[in-house]
C-alpha cells in the first residue's frame, strides 16, 4: 500500500548530488520438463490434452501455471506456447495443458515446460449441458467456501555483497471472501536458510547468484487452500544483471490503468532472453549525495523501478549497431488483450449450487470470480479489490477482453476504477474523487510538496467553463432479493450556467442519502476547476504511484504558478507518474501530472419516471444473444431512459426474460 515519506527520506530527496544506476533483470525461467509430441491431436481446435514419450526426468517437478514451449528443436517456442494444467506422471504421457485452438501442432514437435508463471486466460466450456472452468473443473462449492487469494508483494532484486544475503516477504495483506487466513506455508527452493516460514513475514537467505522462485500457500478458515508464485534475483559483481541500455520512457497512467517503460539495450541482449512475454524488472541502486539508499513505498523492494512483461511485437534488433529496443508492458496492458467468454452469475439466497450462482453477491464478488476462475492473476501478481459491500442482483460481462470485462463492471456499479501500479500490482478502487471526505482520511500524504521540492513553476491547467451542468444519477438498492430503483440530481432539478446534462444509470446504491450524496460528488468532479496540475520534481522520487488511494499536499504561493494561483494545504492526486534518466549525468527524475481534489456538490432526490403507455410495453421482445444458455430481453429505444432504469430495477437488473442459469 501507499504511504508517506519519513523525515529521513525528505531529507534525502532534498540533498544535492543525486544519481541512480539503471539495471535490468530479464527472467530467463529454468528447464523443468523435456519431452516431444507423441502423435498430432485429433484437430488444432479446442486442444486441452497432448501426448507425448522421450519425457526427461523432471516432471516431478512440473507444477499448475507453469508455461509450455511448443517448437520445432529443443527448447524452442515457434510453434506457439501453452500453460500447463496439472501434474505429470511417470506413467501416462499426457500432459493437460490450458485450452487452446492456436497452436499448429506436428508430430515428434518438441515440449519444453519452463519455471515461468505468466499471466493466462482461464476459459470455460459447456458439454452435455454442464458448465466447466478451466476445461474440467466441475462447480462443487467454489462461491459458498472461496479460494484465498495471496498478496505476496512484487518480485525481488538483492545483491550479494557478503556471503549471504537476505530478502524479505509481507503476505499480511493476503484475503478471502467470506472467511479468514488460518496459516501460511513458504517454500524457497535453492535457498541456503530461511526462518518465519509458517508466517506472513519469512526471512529467506541466499549465499548465491541465481533466479529463484518463492511460493506461498496461503490456508483459509474454510479449509481451502491457493498458491501464489514470485521470482527472486540475486546478483554479484561477477555475475551482473543488463547493465548497458537506455531507458526511453517509463510512465504509468492511471486512466489507461498502468505503467509501462521502453528499452534499448546494447551489446547484452541475447534473443533467447528477449523474447515474447518474458517478465523484465528495472531496478536501481540509488545514491543521495554520499547515501546509497533507495526510496518506495515497499519494503525491501525499494530499488524496483518497475516490472512489465516484453511485448513480443515491439521488439527491434538491429544487428549493424548490435541493439534490441522492447516495450515491456504491465499487467493492464496484457489483459486489455486477453479475450475471455461471457461471465454471468446472479445472487442467490441459498447456498450457491453453479457457477452462475453467488451468496450476497457483491461487485467484488463478481471481480474475484472473474480474475480467480477465468485467469491465472491471483497465481502470479497481487490483487486487492475494493471492499465496498454494495449489493447486486447480477455480475453480468460480455464477451471481450478481460480488462474491458473488469472495467465495465466496475466502473459501471460502483464509479471503481482498475488500475496496475508499477510493481504490476492490480487495484480495483472507488475513484477518491466520489469517496466521502470523510472516508478518505484514511488515505495516506506521500509527500507534503514545499518549493524546494520541484523543479521551474508549477503548471496548472484551469477550467473556468465545466462541461458539466448537471448530474442525472439513477441506480438500485438491492437487498434479500428485492430491488429498490433511486434517482438524485445534482445540483437540483435546475442546471448550473453552463455544461451539458450528464447520466450515470445502473449504479448501486445503498439508499437514497447515499445517491444524492454521491451525485454531487461525481458533479464535484466533473467541475474541478484545476483538473490537471503538473509538477516536475527536482529528485529522484519514486513514492508516488498512480495507485493505490495516496495525496500529496500542497501549498504554493502566486510566484509559483504563472496564473498567479495561491493554494494552502490542498491535496492532490497523482494520476500519471513519469521518469526521465539522464544517462550522462546519471539522475533519474520524476514528473507528475495530479489533479486537484473536489468535493460534493448539493443534491437533491429525483424523480421516478412515470410509467409509459401499455404500447411500449408491447414492444418488448425476447432475443437470443451469443451467450451459453440465456436469453434476454431487447426493450424498444422509445421507452424513455428513466423507465428502463426503473424496468430493470424491478426485474433483478439485465436479466428480463432470462430462460436459463446456465453461462
Amino acid at each position: 500500500m501507499a504511504r508517506g515519506l519519513t523525515g529521513d527520506e525528505l531529507i534525502k530527496l532534498r540533498r544535492d548530488g543525486q544519481r541512480a544506476r539503471l539495471y535490468l533483470a530479464v527472467h530467463t525461467p529454468a528447464t523443468v520438463f523435456t519431452a516431444q509430441l507423441n502423435g498430432t491431436p485429433s484437430s488444432d481446435d479446442k486442444v486441452a490434452t497432448i501426448t507425448y514419450d522421450g519425457g526427461s526426468a523432471g516432471y516431478a517437478s512440473c507444477i499448475a501455471g507453469q508455461t509450455v514451449y511448443v517448437g520445432s528443436s529443443p527448447g524452442a517456442y515457434n510453434r506457439g506456447m501453452a500453460r500447463l494444467r496439472g501434474t505429470l506422471s511417470a506413467t501416462s504421457g499426457t500432459m493437460k495443458i490450458g485450452e487452446t485452438s492456436e497452436i499448429d501442432w506436428t508430430d515428434d514437435d518438441y515440449l519444453t515446460v519452463v519455471d515461468e508463471f505468466g499471466l493466462w486466460p482461464r476459459h470455460l466450456r459447456l458439454s452435455s449441458a454442464v458448465t466447466y472452468m478451466d476445461y474440467e473443473v466441475v462447480y462443487s462449492n467454489q462461491h459458498a467456501s472461496c479460494d484465498p487469494v495471496p498478496v505476496l508483494g512484487p518480485p525481488a532484486v538483492a545483491w550479494l555483497t557478503a556471503a549471504t544475503v537476505n530478502v524479505a516477504f509481507n503476505a499480511s495483506d493476503s484475503w478471502v471472501i467470506g472467511s479468514s487466513l488460518s496459516s501460511y506455508s513458504w517454500s524457497a527452493p535453492g535457498s541456503s536458510a530461511s526462518s518465519g516460514m509458517a508466517t506472513a513475514t519469512p526471512t529467506i537467505t541466499y549465499n548465491a547468484a541465481g533466479t529463484y522462485r518463492v511460493s506461498c500457500t496461503i490456508t483459509a478458515a474454510n479449509g481451502k487452500s491457493f498458491t501464489g508464485y514470485r521470482v527472486v534475483f540475486v546478483f554479484t559483481t561477477a555475475a551482473q544483471p543488463a547493465t548497458v541500455f537506455q531507458l526511453n520512457s517509463c510512465s504509468g497512467e492511471w486512466q489507461t490503468g498502468g505503467w509501462s517503460f521502453r528499452v534499448t539495450m546494447y551489446d547484452e541482449a541475447l534473443r533467447s532472453e528477449i523474447r515474447d512475454r518474458a517478465m523484465v524488472v528495472l531496478f536501481a541502486r540509488d545514491f543521495y549525495g554520499a547515501d546509497e539508499a533507495s526510496i518506495g513505498p515497499v519494503a525491501d523492494r525499494e530499488n524496483v523501478i518497475a516490472v512489465g512483461w516484453v511485448d513480443g511485437e515491439s521488439i527491434v534488433w538491429s544487428p549493424e549497431q548490435g541493439t534490441v529496443t522492447f516495450d515491456a508492458q504491465g499487467p493492464h496492458w496484457w489483459m486489455q488483450r486477453m479475450a475471455a467468454f461471457p461471465c454471468g452469475i446472479e445472487d442467490s439466497a441459498s447456498t450457491p449450487a453453479a457457477w452462475t450462482e453467488f451468496g450476497d453477491l457483491t461487485p467484488a464478488r463478481g471481480m474475484w470470480h472473474l480474475l480467480h476462475w477465468c485467469t491465472t492473476a491471483t497465481l502470479m501478481m497481487d490483487v486487492s479489490l475494493t471492499t465496498d459491500t454494495r449489493e447486486i442482483s447480477v455480475f453480468d460481462a460480455p464477451m471481450g477482453q478481460i480488462w474491458q470485462q473488469l472495467t465495465q463492471q466496475a466502473e459501471g456499479a460502483l464509479l471503481a476504477h482498475p488500475a496496475c501500479d508499477r510493481y504490476g500490482r492490480l487495484y480495483v478502487e472507488i475513484d477518491t474523487q466520489v469517496v466521502p471526505a470523510a472516508s478518505r482520511s484514511g488515505y495516506p500524504v506521500v509527500h507534503t510538496l514545499a518549493t524546494q521540492d520541484w523543479r521551474d513553476q508549477v503548471a496548472i491547467q484551469r477550467q473556468p467553463v465545466p462541461d458539466v451542468a448537471l448530474v442525472d444519477l439513477s441506480g438500485v438498492y438491492y437487498s434479500a432479493g428485492t430491488g429498490t430503483p433511486l434517482f438524485s440530481l445534482s445540483p437540483g432539478h435546475v442546471p448550473a450556467r453552463h455544461g451539458a446534462i450528464q447520466r450515470h444509470e445502473r449504479l448501486a446504491l445503498s439508499g437514497q442519502s447515499q445517491a444524492n450524496t454521491l451525485a454531487g460528488m461525481i458533479l464535484g468532479k466533473l467541475r474541478n476547476e484545476y483538473p490537471v496540475v503538473s509538477i516536475s520534481l527536482a529528485s529522484n522520487h519514486r513514492g508516488f504511484d498512480i495507485c493505490p488511494h495516496q495525496f500529496a499536499t500542497i501549498s504554493i504561493g502566486a510566484s509559483d504558478t504563472e496564473r498567479g494561483v495561491t493554494w494552502s494545504s490542498v491535496h492532490l492526486l497523482p494520476r500519471r507518474v513519469s521518469l526521465q534518466h539522464d544517462a550522462g549525468a546519471g539522475t533519474l527524475l520524476t514528473d507528475v501530472e495530479f489533479e486537484r481534489e473536489t468535493f460534493t456538490f448539493g443534491a437533491i432526490t429525483g424523480d421516478p419516471p412515470v410509467a409509459p403507455p401499455d404500447r411500449l410495453l408491447r414492444l418488448s421482445r425476447p432475443i437470443p444473444c451469443r451467450r451459453r444458455h440465456r436469453l434476454y430481453t431487447e426493450l424498444s429505444c422509445s421507452i424513455s431512459r428513466s423507465w428502463v432504469a426503473v424496468g430493470i430495477s424491478t426485474m433483478k437488473i439485465f436479466h428480463i426474460g432470462r430462460t436459463s442459469k446456465g453461462i
